[in-house]
């Protein structure tokens, strides 16, 4: 591309050392755990945070490859994202990205979603209809806020999942080298990019992304920089609807000082014999071996507890062989991803069998703890029935 063409800028958090080594001792399961602060990308039970930042270089109104559209009062959701509607069976597509290692270089995180009600109360975030909600905050070493990151999802089939977020901050980023996307006809000519570029207010809005695909808009105003995602199961209307808030209602980052969050770490069970007692059956009296189990501690106490248990031995799987994901919420203290489908009690064997042929998991009740159990297999349903009968 030639000079004066618009770039892209940002960063993406990079993983602090020490919790790589925390995360050579818990692997990742065989099946997604799905951990209370699902704001971050789990990877070797290390939590990468991904902030992004961008802003336009001079010169893209003369640049014949780009159009910079003129917000109106009539815009639609879909305008933000105009190019994004083309015929693109017969365009390639090029995206080359490149960033500076120091680029985003926070050293701690900390979660304030018990904080949502709160926070929608107080107008600082709006309410959304997603059940499910995590904000964590990137700090610089000095303890200074470098990005925020939002998340509001709910779980479910493509048409009903949603995964909306909100990335943002107001510290300066290193610049990316290089971001291009262009398209390119039948014939190799370079057309109109696949990035969308309108400007509102003085501002410049690039948006990319398909109705039925992941999308992106992305701004920096005065009082920081935003990109707003949403999922190929989230329309142009919600992703735009975020905008539209913080366009109106610009984050106040004083909001989350590091000593009002609260700080999550894992921990062998063993560490903390007593965590979940009643909640766990005898693994050993059942024949089963624990590939991958781990605590999650918040500010030092355990609120959920994950493993991946097997009746192989290693190396030795057959078609008899069960294996499963168990979990354990404490409902005081975590938010769970599903709701129960009844306490423990309240459950029967049929119903059990039930609802595992029909979702393929089952989540109940223990006193202030919910468990959830997602079988490899809904046919061993049996075996799970027995498994919980055991807790009684």
């Amino acid at each position: 591309m030639k000079e004066g063409t618009e770039k892209l800028f940002g960063g993406i958090g990079r993983i602090h050392p020490e919790l790589v080594e925390e995360a050579e001792q818990f692997q990742p399961p065989k099946r997604r755990y799905y951990w209370i602060k699902r704001c971050a990308v789990v990877a070797g039970g290390v939590c990468l945070i991904a902030a992004l930042a961008f802003r336009l270089t001079a010169g893209v109104d003369d640049s014949p490859l780009h159009t910079v559209h003129q917000w109106s009062s009539e815009f639609t959701a879909a305008d933000y994202f105009r190019y994004a509607n083309e015929d693109s069976d017969t365009m390639d597509y090029s995206t080359e990205t490149s960033l500076a290692d120091e680029a985003l270089p926070y050293e701690q995180t900390r979660y304030f979603s018990d904080d949502r009600q709160q926070l929608e109360a107080d107008t600082i975030i709006p309410e959304m209809e997603q059940p499910q909600f995590d904000l964590c905050v990137n700090y610089d070493e000095a303890g200074e806020i470098y990005g925020v990151y939002m998340i509001w999802s709910r779980s479910g089939g493509r048409s009903e999942s949603s995964h909306l977020t909100v990335t943002a901050g107001y510290q300066p980023v290193e610049q990316i080298e290089d971001c291009i996307a262009i398209e390119l006809d039948e014939n190799g000519q370079v057309v109109e990019p696949t990035v969308t570029v309108t400007e509102r207010d003085g501002v410049q809005i690039v948006a990319e992304g398909r109705e039925d695909s992941a999308k992106t808009v992305t701004f920096q105003t005065e009082d920081g920089w935003y990109q707003i995602t949403g999922s190929a199961g989230d329309s142009y209307e919600a992703v735009i609807a975020l905008l539209d808030w913080f366009w109106e209602h610009p984050l106040d980052f004083t909001l989350f000082p590091i000593d009002a969050g609260d700080e999550y770490s894992y921990a062998p069970l063993s560490e903390y014999p007593e965590a979940f007692v009643g909640c766990l059956p005898d693994w050993t009296k059942w024949g089963l071996v624990a590939e991958q189990s781990h605590l999650m501690l918040k500010n030092g106490e355990p609120v959920s507890y994950a493993g991946y248990y097997t009746t192989a031995d290693e190396n030795e799987e057959t078609e008899d062989t069960i294996s499963f994901n168990w979990e354990v919420y404490s409902l005081s203290e975590s938010n769970p991803p599903f709701a129960s489908d009844g306490s423990l009690d309240e459950l029967t064997q049929q119903t059990v069998a039930d609802i595992l042929t029909e979702k393929e998991w089952i989540a109940f009740t223990i006193e202030e703890n919910l468990v959830i159990i997602y079988p490899d297999a809904p046919e061993h349903a049996d075996f799970i029935w027995q498994l919980m009968q055991s807790l009684s």
